[in-house]
C-alpha cells in the first residue's frame, strides 16, 4: 500500500492559525485519527494548529497482516507537528513620565507582542500600591507585566518616575504692622494670606524681629510640615519702629534767692516704657541760674544720647524759672532815754539774712 504523505512544517507561535495534512489515504484500507479536529478538504486530511504545542495526525492500515506498507512495515504512520512558545518581545517599551504633585498622574504605556500588559505601581519602600495613591510627592516605580503561558514566554520591565514637589504660590501673601511704634519690646511685621496646600497644609513662616526705633531689612524665612511641597526661599520685608512721642515734665518753678547758682536744682523727666527717664536741661539765656529776674531765665531740656534713639520730645522743649527775692524781717528799736541822762541808741534788727 502507499505510504500517505504529509505537509506542512513546525512552526512557533505567533497567534495565527497554520494548516498542516496527509493525502494519500485510502479509507477502505486506512483509517485517520487526530486528538485535533480534521478536515477533510480537496482529497487530503487538514489540521490547524494555532497553539503551541505538538499535533498528530495517525494513519492505520485497516488489515495489517494482509497488507504493508510500500516503505516496508505495517506498524502506523504518526506524522507530528510542533507548534513552538514564542519567545514575547516589547512592540513598544514602557514608557512612564513623572509629573508634579496637584497635576493630573501620567499613564504608562507598553505593548507586547503577545498577551496582556498588566501595570503594577511600588513606592520607593517596594509596597505595592493602587493607582489612586499615587498623590503624594515622592518617588515611584511601576512594572509593566505580561503573564506567560504555553504559547508565549512572560515579560516584565520597570520604569522609575518621580511625583515632584509642587511650589507654594507666595504671591497672595500681604505683611502688616510693618511700621509700629517703640514700646521697649521686640517687634516684627506679621504674614497675612499665607497659601494652604492642597493636602490641606498652610505654609508658615518666620521672620526677624527689632527692639530700638530704626529702619529694618528683615529676613523671612519658611517651613512646611507638608512633604508636598517645596520650601520657598527666604526673602526680606522691610520694617520701621519710630520713636515713642513723650511729654516733658519739669520741675516746679519755686526758687527763691540764695546768693548761689540754681540752674541744677531745675530738672526735667518723661516717662518712659520702663519708667521715669531723666532730660538734659540746659540754662539757656543766661550763665547762672542765681539773681532775681522778674523776666525769669530759659531752660531747654534735651534726650540723652541713649534715649535719643527711641524716644521723640514735644516741638516745644524750652521752660522758664524765676528766682524769687528774699524776704527778710526788719525790727526797729527807736532807742531814747531822758534829758540830760543815759540816751540808748536806736537800733535795727534784720530777721532772716
Amino acid at each position: 500500500v502507499a505510504d500517505p504523505v504529509s505537509g506542512g512544517t513546525d512552526v512557533t507561535y505567533d497567534g495565527a492559525p497554520h494548516t498542516v495534512y496527509i493525502e494519500g489515504v485510502d479509507l477502505s484500507l486506512m483509517s485517520v485519527s487526530s486528538d485535533s479536529v480534521l478536515t477533510y478538504v480537496n482529497g487530503r486530511y487538514e489540521l490547524t494548529m494555532t497553539d503551541a504545542g505538538d499535533y498528530t495526525i495517525t494513519v492505520t492500515l485497516n488489515d495489517s497482516r494482509n497488507y504493508a506498507w510500500a516503505s516496508g512495515g505495517s506498524d502506523p504512520f504518526v506524522f507530528t507537528w510542533t507548534v513552538s512558545q514564542a519567545n514575547n518581545s516589547w512592540t513598544a517599551e514602557l514608557e512612564m513620565s513623572g509629573w508634579t504633585y496637584g497635576e493630573s498622574p501620567a499613564q504608562p504605556s507598553a505593548e507586547a507582542q503577545f498577551g496582556e500588559v498588566v501595570f503594577t505601581y511600588y513606592n520607593a519602600d517596594g509596597d505595592e500600591i493602587t493607582p489612586d495613591k499615587l498623590t503624594e510627592a515622592g518617588s515611584y516605580y511601576v512594572i509593566a507585566a505580561v503573564e506567560g503561558n504555553e504559547n508565549y514566554t512572560g515579560l516584565t520591565a520597570r520604569k522609575d518616575f518621580v511625583v515632584e514637589k509642587a511650589d507654594y504660590d507666595t504671591t497672595g501673601i500681604i505683611w502688616s504692622n510693618t511700621t509700629l511704634v517703640y514700646n521697649g519690646n521686640e517687634q516684627s511685621p506679621v504674614a497675612d494670606g499665607l497659601p494652604v496646600g492642597l493636602d490641606g497644609i498652610a505654609l508658615e513662616y518666620k521672620v526677624e524681629s527689632a527692639v530700638n526705633a530704626g529702619e529694618y531689612t528683615l529676613t523671612v524665612t519658611f517651613s512646611t510640615e507638608s512633604t508636598n511641597y517645596n520650601v520657598p526661599a527666604s526673602i526680606t520685608v522691610e520694617f520701621e519702629i519710630t520713636k515713642l512721642a513723650v511729654e516733658i515734665e519739669w520741675a516746679e518753678d519755686n526758687f527763691t534767692y540764695d546768693g548761689t547758682d540754681q540752674q541744677d536744682k531745675v530738672t526735667a523727666t518723661f516717662e518712659g516704657v520702663d519708667g521715669v527717664h531723666e532730660l538734659v536741661v540746659t540754662l539757656i539765656s543766661a550763665d547762672e541760674f542765681k539773681e532775681a529776674n522778674a523776666e525769669g531765665y530759659t531752660f531747654r531740656a534735651e534726650l540723652s544720647a541713649e534715649d535719643a534713639v527711641n524716644y521723640q520730645l514735644p516741638a516745644e522743649v524750652t521752660a522758664v524759672f524765676h528766682i524769687a527775692t528774699y524776704e527778710v524781717d526788719v525790727s526797729i528799736n527807736p532807742g531814747g532815754g531822758v534829758y540830760g541822762g543815759t540816751i540808748t541808741p536806736a537800733t535795727v534788727t534784720i530777721t532772716g539774712a
